[in-house]
């Protein structure tokens, strides 16, 4: 009867050390997935931010781009109200 209870003893304690060993694995790895995550959190972040930034060229191009289209366009009026006037005053002429 004390050898079963040696063994028993015995296994329970190797099953202790295991559990514990088995916890502190689990604790390292819920770790070590939590750090990757904050790093791959931190690499979308500044993919983000350079998203932005380059949204932020775009558009002001194409601000640019816009405005130079309104002056082309002010000009082609101008153009045309001095045509329109030159028409009209060579019908008066004639």
């Amino acid at each position: 009867m004390e050898f079963f209870g040696f063994a028993i003893t015995l296994l329970s304690v190797v099953i202790a050390i295991q559990t514990w060993r088995n916890g502190r694995w689990m604790k390292e790895m819920l770790r070590v997935i939590h750090q990757e995550g904050e790093e791959r959190h931190q690499e979308v972040v500044k993919l983000m931010e350079k998203m932005d930034e380059r949204m932020d060229r775009r558009h002001q191009e194409v601000v640019k781009l816009f405005h130079g289209v309104v002056k082309l366009m002010e000009k082609m009026d101008e153009r045309t109200a001095k045509i329109a006037e030159l028409i009209k005053n060579q019908k008066s002429i004639s």
